[in-house]
Order: structure tokens, then C-alpha cells, then sequence
């Protein structure tokens, strides 16, 4: 009976009687949730789904290993035109890899977050791009990425590409300088780079 518990319920008559119901696994409907949701993101591309035709590299994993064993390429929708990576490292150790596909707007605001004045000479002024008890090596909300300094609790560190299935390349840990981390390189949309064409 250990897969059951114990409830009391009225009958038509006002009677207490006590009944019993089978446990359910919340874990297991919560993975089982998760695969429906998601099922219809992988295999062929089906445009009456939503798929755009760009893939990424998803998974959500501790570690770049397990990223590539547990991983799988997704069907991107609607304006998920860009593919993403968000490392977590606390005190320099990886703690967290999220890949997949991003809606690109989405995708590019959250990579400012690495360091949004990343290669800019510029001076320190106190609520723009520097706030009261913040040194140059402490994070900030527009400095969060410290992909080279173990020093830092929390670095959350983004980055965004745009060439189809683009991501699975980054699961090899090779993003490991503040400058491949705020890298612009891969960000424009084709229809960005055909506008520049034009003009």
C-alpha cells in the first residue's frame, strides 16, 4: 500500500467512509508534461506547426558533456530565428548549460546583460554603467558575464547565433573568453545583412 494514501470521503447519506488513492508520481507527470508540450519541436519540420525551418541544439544540462549526450536538435517557431547558449559558473566552476532556440529580439537583449559597455572607453558614471558600491570586477546589471574570473560568485554568460543549428558548435565549452563571450559576429538576421547589401 505504500503507492496509495489514505482519504476520507461522504457518501449520499452523510456517512464519513474512509477510501484510498494511488500516488502519483509529480516528478514523472512533470517530465511527461514536458515531453508533450515539447514533442512536436523535433523530427520533420511541419510549417502547419509553427516551424520556421531553423534548428538549434537544445538542452539544459550541468555540465558541456552531459549537453551533448542528453541534447537533441528542435524545430524553431514563429520568430525563434536565433539559437542560444547561457552558461552559469559560480566561483569559475560551469554549473548550467541552456541551449535552444530563442526568439531573437529575446535572444540579443539578454546578451547585453554580458557587458552591455564590453569594449567602450568610457567614463565611469554613477546609475548608467556604474552603481554605488560596485567595483570593475564585481557584476552589475549590465555586467554579468566573467567567463575568466573565478573570483566571481555568480557569472551568467549569453551568447547568440543565427546560422541554422549554429549552437551545437558551442557544446564543446569553446566560448571561454570575455571576448568570444561578447562577440557580435553571428547576430545580424540574413534580411539584416541583405538590407545593408541594398544600401
Amino acid at each position: 500500500m505504500d503507492n496509495y494514501y489514505d482519504y476520507y470521503e461522504e457518501d449520499q447519506f452523510g456517512e464519513r467512509k474512509k477510501n484510498n488513492k494511488k500516488k502519483q508520481n509529480n516528478k514523472q507527470n512533470i517530465y511527461e508534461e514536458q515531453y508533450l508540450n515539447a514533442k512536436d519541436e523535433y523530427g520533420t519540420i511541419d510549417e502547419t506547426m509553427g516551424h520556421n525551418g531553423h534548428q538549434c541544439w537544445k538542452c539544459h544540462a550541468p555540465t558541456y558533456e552531459e549537453c551533448v549526450s542528453e541534447g537533441y536538435y528542435v524545430n524553431c517557431k514563429d520568430e525563434q530565428l536565433h539559437c542560444d547558449v547561457r552558461e552559469h559558473r559560480h566561483f569559475g566552476n560551469v554549473t548550467l548549460i541552456h541551449m535552444g532556440c530563442k526568439q531573437s529580439t529575446a535572444c540579443l537583449t539578454e546578451f547585453e546583460q554580458n557587458d552591455k559597455f564590453y569594449g567602450r572607453d568610457l567614463p565611469k558614471v554613477m546609475g548608467f554603467n556604474f552603481f554605488f558600491g560596485q567595483s570593475e570586477d564585481q557584476p552589475g546589471p549590465y555586467h554579468q558575464c566573467f567567463a575568466t574570473n573565478s573570483t566571481i560568485e555568480v557569472s551568467i554568460c549569453r551568447q547568440c547565433c543565427t546560422d541554422n543549428k549554429c549552437n551545437y558548435g558551442w557544446t564543446d565549452g569553446s566560448l571561454d573568453t570575455e571576448a568570444e563571450w561578447n562577440d557580435k559576429t553571428n547576430h545580424p538576421l540574413p534580411e539584416d545583412d541583405e538590407d545593408e547589401e541594398e544600401d
